[in-house]
């Protein structure tokens, strides 16, 4: 029996280290490889249904709500649906000892920000004040050991990055919501924008192209001067997202 014991606790590990260097090859990729036209709404539905079954046998009050119809979003649509999924599972971890667990899943379209905007909220145990900017940390968790890598929601948050959006967590009095925002293209028929993002700092560069991917436009990078202006005097692109700094330092020649 004690063997037996050690084997499983031997094999317990080694599916938990498994996991955790899973996560970390996935914390680690940079950027969505393909996008592709999204409904959210339908997405928030297939990730529900997924856990359909553990949700009844949980007795989970599950509900989702759709306002309007929802513009479709340019997505890799197999990492977005891992960054919801990670988001359900946090949340029924975080009902586990909930009498009456509830889920609640919102989708609605901010026109204003050109963005859909899903929400995901549990009665669970809630978070602290203190600990919601770091929810998002690597390796923060407050789950017992062995319990959790503290790598499901920096995983989340990276995908939701990669495509230019943003996300929170907003807690109080046993409520917990969290906040998906994802840049959507509003319009449809017209041709796609040909836009150049010229930063000189990779992640802000990589975050304005995801972000201008989400509204449809059709972007190339730039990381040098050099590269801005010969691009921009192909005389093809009709928008430019400009770090300051590279203005700042060479202005006579972005003027001329």
């Amino acid at each position: 029996a004690a063997l037996g014991d050690d084997v499983g606790r031997v094999l317990s590990e080694a599916d938990r280290a498994a996991r955790i260097v899973r996560n970390l090859l996935t914390f680690a990729r940079r950027q969505t490889s393909s996008r592709v036209a999204t409904d959210l709404a339908e997405l928030c539905r297939r990730v529900l249904e997924l856990r359909r079954y553990d949700h009844q046998v949980r007795h989970v009050d599950v509900a989702l709500t759709v306002d309007g119809p929802v513009p479709p979003a340019f997505v890799d649509d197999n990492q977005m649906q891992q960054a919801l999924l990670n988001l359900v599972l946090n949340a029924e971890q975080a009902m586990r000892t909930t009498s009456h667990p509830r889920l609640a899943v919102s989708v609605s379209v901010e026109p204003h920000a050109g963005a859909v905007l899903i929400a995901i909220t549990d009665n669970g145990h809630g978070i602290e004040a203190e600990h919601l900017p770091r929810v998002f940390d690597p390796f923060f968790t407050t789950r017992d050991v062995g319990e959790g890598t503290g790598l499901g929601l920096s995983i989340v948050y990276g995908i939701v990055r990669d495509h230019g959006g943003q996300i929170w967590a907003e807690s109080a009095h046993g409520r917990t919501t969290f906040f998906v925002r994802v840049p959507v293209r509003m319009s449809d028929g017209a041709e796609p924008v040909r836009a150049l993002v010229a930063h000189t700092e990779q992640s802000s560069r990589d975050y304005f192209v995801a972000a201008l991917a989400g509204w449809g436009c059709s972007v190339r990078a730039a990381a040098t001067v050099h590269d801005t202006v010969t691009q921009i005097a192909r005389g093809d692109i009709e928008l430019v997202l400009l770090d300051p700094a590279m203005i700042e330092r060479n202005l006579a020649e972005f003027r001329q």
